[in-house]
């Protein structure tokens, strides 16, 4: 594990329930507090047992003191059931920080959007704003279904001194009746923006097509469930538009031999080949397996001593092919194990 990540055991320190569905922790982890970064999450392994498998990627909402760490989330599964049913005195075992955060300094105008439970690291993010950018110039934007969803967010983020807030609902119980993604033309005018967005994809989509329109740099954390959080499994990998179909997923890489100078499903990294080698190894391979499992038809006579397959008498050469082809096909299964 690298030296700014730790594995940490963490008390609940307080379980605040701010809606029917919506819950506020916070956990003492010193380690993960004050080496997180805005944008940041950890992973949470709910139960000491082995049911739900799977640690929950969740959010870091702020840090305390280098101390505590505060997460909020919503109860949509068994894991986040387990979760809000615990209490003070209660320990999690916490991987994190981990994901590689937003990039907020030197900026002169950064608007942040969030949408539902999106909304969670925009807050630790507006505070850090706030704390190293002077004067600050911050426009947040907030959306959700309805008011009950949004609950006391608006009001947290004023607390810590952000002056211009706009909130946007589906149902229009709160703000604007609409899509948050609306309130960006209406409120940021034409100069040098950062903006900074997460929530769900269609959302992200919608925001990252007016800033490309607008020439604004644009920032988007793409969360989703996943295994493990740190690039092992693959579940936190998003496809890119700008990538072939072979290497649109995980980073962009530049392999040696591979140079994409012309359409991009023209080129495909050699290992995709059908023509390779070792496909050609490997589906022999699992040709031989198919055979070996296959069960064995016996012939007219199968006396004792005959082979299956052979009458008496009968010679058992036509099987000494077989035979070989089968070593053949373990031998290469051991050398490529």
């Amino acid at each position: 594990m690298p030296m700014n990540q730790f594995e940490e055991q963490a008390e609940i320190i307080r379980q605040e329930q701010l809606s029917p569905e919506i819950f506020r922790l916070t956990l003492k982890a010193p380690e993960i507090a004050s080496h997180a970064l805005p944008g940041q999450f950890v992973m949470v392994r709910t139960t000491p047992c082995y049911d739900p498998l799977l640690r929950r990627p969740l959010s870091i909402h702020q840090t305390i003191g280098n101390q505590q760490v505060q997460l909020l989330y919503k109860v949509v599964g068994k894991g986040t059931r387990l979760l809000a049913a615990m209490t003070s005195g209660h320990h999690l075992n916490l991987t994190g920080p981990l994901g590689r955060g937003f990039a907020f300094k030197n900026q002169p105008a950064i608007c942040l959007i969030g949408g539902g439970m999106g909304i969670a690291p925009l807050y630790f993010l507006a505070r850090e704003i706030l704390r190293v950018t002077t004067p600050p110039k911050c426009v947040v934007l907030l959306g959700g279904r309805t008011a009950a969803e949004l609950g006391p967010l608006p009001r947290d983020f004023k607390d810590i001194g952000v002056t211009e807030i706009h909130i946007a609902t589906d149902d229009g119980s709160l703000g604007h009746h609409g899509f948050v993604a609306e309130l960006l033309p209406q409120h940021l005018d034409s100069g040098q923006w950062t903006v900074c967005t997460c929530g769900p994809h269609p959302m992200m989509k919608a925001v990252v097509g007016q800033c490309r329109q607008q020439g604004w740099q644009c920032q988007v954390s793409l969360e989703t469930m996943m295994a493990c959080g740190i690039s092992a499994c693959l579940g936190c990998a998003i496809p890119r538009a700008d990538l072939s179909r072979t290497d649109r997923f995980s980073k962009p890489r530049r392999w040696p031999g591979y140079e994409p100078t012309g359409p991009a499903r023209q080129h495909r990294h050699p290992r995709f080949q059908k023509s390779r080698p070792h496909r050609i190894g490997h589906l022999r391979l699992c040709q031989g397996i198919r055979a070996l499992r296959q069960p064995p038809s016996f012939g007219r006579g199968g006396g004792q001593g005959d082979l299956p397959g052979t009458a008496p008498g009968e010679s058992s050469a036509p099987h000494r092919g077989n035979r070989r082809r089968h070593a053949q096909c373990h031998r290469l299964g051991k050398r490529r194990a």
